[in-house]
């Protein structure tokens, strides 16, 4: 795909910085239309809104993955907005019924990364690097081989072990117990941002939380399921944990909005 923008040495992912854009004007505009929002027209805005980021982001780029970060976090907002579970239904309906047509317009390559999760020789090619990550988790057993001691990682088997397999390395150097350590620390993080966002006193700053926490969420299980080999490869990083300077700067500043709400909503209740 073409989702970096070069500048000399310096890489930048606009995808990855566009979901504070989009966490931001999705909740401005959940918040215009919060008087009506299960109103089929509010919700035709709403959907032409998070499209038109798809589209601005799937059309020049041909990365369908860094997409869907987005849909998990607009569903999830408008969830906690308090739009009808109907709706809801009606989209997981409309949903299914176009898988056959969405079928058809993916690439080889992207239907072969769903496939292979089902049966790896239809594609060997395309699961190896799950292969790999699943062969270096599965070395890890318990406590690991110890830090920078894995076979897999340090022997350059393991690909794109500092970014999108990152959970790769730590099953295998620090084991179930290092791998539980993650998942927990990532999950109270998550509850904690979704805790700020129940609390907050205006809607627009809980809907900005719920949006951080969604894409947290999301990133989070996404790259766990990639790397054990039941998730489709979709280059999507593990918060906190993967290298990168598009995703780790996204990730702060998304946290740092959280501590924002949370500290005038402290403010708030001090002054009563």
């Amino acid at each position: 795909n073409k989702s970096w923008l070069r500048f000399g040495g310096i890489g930048i992912q606009p995808a990855e910085l566009g979901k504070l854009l989009f966490i931001f004007t999705f909740a401005k505009h959940i918040n215009l239309l919060r008087y009506r929002l299960n109103r089929v027209r509010s919700l035709l805005m709403l959907g032409a809104h998070l499209l038109a980021i798809m589209a601005a982001i799937i059309l020049p780029s041909h990365d369908v993955g860094m997409s869907l970060p987005y849909v998990f976090i607009a569903v999830l907002m408008l969830f906690s907005a308090g739009l009808s579970l109907k709706w809801f239904a009606g989209g997981a309906i409309l949903a299914c019924a176009a898988v056959p047509i969405l079928w058809q317009v993916l690439s080889s390559i992207q239907k072969n990364r769903i496939l292979v999760l089902f049966d790896p020789t239809i594609a060997p090619d395309t699961y190896w690097q799950q292969e790999q990550s699943r062969i270096a988790i599965g070395s890890g057993k318990l406590f690991g081989t110890g830090f920078l001691q894995g076979n897999q990682t340090q022997n350059n088997m393991l690909p794109e072990k500092q970014t999108d397999f990152i959970f790769g390395v730590a099953g295998e150097e620090w084991g179930l117990v290092g791998c539980m350590v993650i998942v927990i620390a990532l999950m109270a993080l998550i509850f904690r941002t979704f805790f700020i966002a129940y609390h907050a006193h205006g809607q627009i700053s809980s809907l900005i939380c719920v949006g951080v926490g969604s894409m947290m969420l999301f990133q989070t299980y996404e790259n766990i399921f990639m790397c054990l080999g039941i998730g489709p490869v979709m280059c999507l990083t593990l918060p906190f944990f993967s290298y990168g300077g598009s995703s780790i700067a996204t990730m702060y500043l998304a946290l740092g909005m959280v501590v924002s709400v949370s500290r005038r909503e402290k403010t708030r209740r001090l002054k009563g």
